[in-house]
């Protein structure tokens, strides 16, 4: 698990099987917000990943736009062939991927693949709660051993372990 925490700039990567907790801290730095993309469409078919650079792809046709659990949501839709032979199938199967995501957070509120055969694959993101997060989320839990880094500007790295707030000798 990590904390990309872009207040202090740090990055906590957490450990939770042994408690412990790498800490990379970077003097001076802090993390900025890229604007959100709209993610690219890709389905699942005959436990094939099937991504957005796949050949096969038919053009993007736009849906409009409605309202997702009170979000603004932009829909698009693509068909997506699979050849005959492709995973086992005697013919060629055709995939109809519908998906509405939120150009203010990047994420997708909802997808529905269908395939020519009849399966079909239902995804929606609900009870989304735009507040800020709780600051616990952000903090390296107080029973875990800490393993801080610090990269200054110079490049040089220097590491110390800290048990509960007290410095211990590196290893």
């Amino acid at each position: 698990m990590t904390i990309n925490n872009k207040v202090t700039g740090e990055i906590d990567m957490l450990i939770p099987e042994n408690k412990t907790a790498t800490v990379m801290q970077r003097s001076g730095m802090r993390v900025v917000d890229v604007p959100a993309a709209a993610p690219e469409i890709f389905t699942w078919f005959s436990n094939v990943r099937i991504g957005p650079g796949d050949p096969g792809w038919s053009s993007a046709v736009s849906l409009g736009e409605k309202s997702i659990e009170g979000l603004r949501a932009v829909g698009t839709q693509k068909t997506y062939t699979l050849a005959a032979g492709a995973v086992g199938n005697e013919k060629a199967v055709t995939i109809t991927v519908e998906q509405w995501s939120s150009p203010d957070l990047g994420v997708i509120l909802m997808k529905t693949s269908r395939a020519s055969t009849g399966g079909e694959v239902r995804y929606s993101l609900q009870q989304i709660v735009q507040a800020e997060p709780s600051a616990d989320l952000f903090t390296v839990p107080a029973d875990y051993k800490k393993m801080v880094v610090n990269k200054a500007g110079n490049g040089m790295v220097s590491a110390q372990s800290t048990t509960n707030g007290s410095v211990v000798a590196p290893q």
